[in-house]
């Protein structure tokens, strides 16, 4: 691969247009079959990836390919974990459609009002400083170049945090018949929580995201996720100590 491909494209574009196509190159080692056997084209050792989206999806695969090590270590692949990466999605799908019903029936809009507009409670106050340290955590990963550790803190934000705890807590305001403070407190913080979701998960998991994407935004925003930048920590939402005094 390196040989074939790596430096195939450094030599067209350094004799086309006089630059490097790329700066910096990761690659995994050998690709393993899930009994640790060698993958190999012509001996037809190998993973049918067709056969696998068929079966998981394409996300589902992706998410299970990014998630283990790309720095020269071997990638032995997985069916069990590929599904496990299909049930953390269908978990963020979950939670993105749980408050659907409820902010429709009471028209809530999401551009006339945002979480720092509102009378947030302490559990909406944790889980945007979650939502901070999440941002914080990826960025540092992917910045040293380990994409598998970035997808594991925004995945464990995703199950931990706010379907397992956060949404667990909120629901019974959203149930609320009456129009509440506490209730817009909710839909603007989950709002703000999922939107900034979709864009940490968008390189890994580029189909779910964009349909959540767009469902949650319609035509506000731009058509795809894939042109909403990257996260930034809002240094205002983020308070260590409270998040500490939580316990999920």
């Amino acid at each position: 691969q390196t040989r074939g491909w790596f430096w195939s494209q450094l030599g067209m574009g350094t004799a086309a247009l006089d630059e490097s196509p790329y700066k910096r190159v990761m690659m995994h080692g050998h690709a393993l079959m899930p009994d640790g056997r060698a993958m190999s084209k012509s001996k037809d050792i190998r993973v049918d990836p067709a056969e696998v989206i068929d079966e998981y999806g394409a996300d589902p695969m992706r998410l299970f390919l990014l998630s283990v090590a790309a720095r020269g270590e071997d990638t032995q692949f997985s069916y069990d974990e590929t599904g496990e990466m299909s049930r953390r999605l269908n978990i963020l799908w979950n939670v993105f459609r749980f408050p659907l019903p409820y902010m429709r029936m009471d028209g809530f809009d999401p551009t006339a009002v945002s979480a720092a507009d509102t009378d947030l409670e302490t559990v909406d106050e944790w889980v945007l400083s979650r939502l901070q340290t999440t941002v914080k955590e990826a960025t540092d990963r992917f910045e040293d170049y380990e994409q598998d550790k970035a997808l594991d803190e925004i995945l464990d934000f995703v199950v931990e945090d706010l379907s397992r705890y956060y949404v667990q807590v909120v629901r019974e305001r959203m149930w609320a018949e009456e129009d509440t403070a506490s209730k817009t407190a909710a839909y603007a913080t989950i709002y703000e929580v999922l939107r900034s979701v979709v864009s940490l998960l968008a390189p890994f998991a580029p189909y779910v995201t964009e349909e959540i994407y767009g469902a949650l935004t319609g035509d506000r925003e731009y058509h795809t996720v894939h042109m909403c930048d990257w996260p930034t920590v809002d240094r205002d939402l983020r308070d260590p100590g409270l998040e500490d005094e939580i316990e999920t």
